[in-house]
């Protein structure tokens, strides 16, 4: 029996779980969310060239299988082999002026996009105020003008009843 040297600072358990998180990260890729990877790892000791000390030799085996798209469920697509595929991401709603910038009391257009169809929104000022509530159209999108209410450089936010909050940051400049 070859008993463990004090001076090798090889850790077993440090190689399993660097091996183990790399076949997980190695499995995720391979599936892109549309398959069931399975896979086992198998470690076992090997004298090293030059010494009697075993050194830890790891296997990794990963499986990977395919799912019918119906059991990803609604949103999810069909490749041309008949293999599952993810459904794609929601945008995110976003918010963006024109101009970027003006001097209190001018005029800014806000645009905005990927809202809810027909979704309530509020604009309001960084300070709370509210600029105006509107209507998303049955796109999810909507443009409106602004007045700036003051000499503070600030973000305005979009907040949707349904969906998430999005800013855009406004400039305002001193004439």
């Amino acid at each position: 029996m070859i008993s463990p040297d004090p001076s090798d600072r090889s850790d077993k358990g440090v190689l399993i779980a660097i091996i183990t998180a790399a076949a997980t990260i190695l499995a995720a890729a391979l599936t892109g969310a549309a398959g069931i990877a399975t896979g086992y790892l198998s470690v076992s000791t090997t004298p090293s060239a030059g010494s009697d000390q075993p050194r830890p030799v790891a296997t990794v085996t990963v499986t990977v299988s395919a799912l019918p798209a119906a059991t990803l469920g609604a949103g999810a697509g069909t490749s041309p082999d008949g293999l599952a595929t993810p459904p794609a991401a929601e945008p995110e709603p976003r918010i963006y002026a024109a101009p970027d910038q003006g001097v209190e009391g001018g005029v800014v257009t806000i645009t905005g996009e990927n809202f809810e169809p027909d979704e309530r929104i509020e604009l309001s000022w960084c300070t709370g105020d509210t600029l105006r509530t509107l209507d998303a159209d049955s796109t999810g999108s909507f443009e409106t003008e602004i007045t700036i209410p003051d000499s503070l450089s600030c973000d305005v936010t979009a907040r949707g009843t349904e969906s998430d909050r999005t800013t855009f940051f406004i400039n305002v400049v001193n004439e």
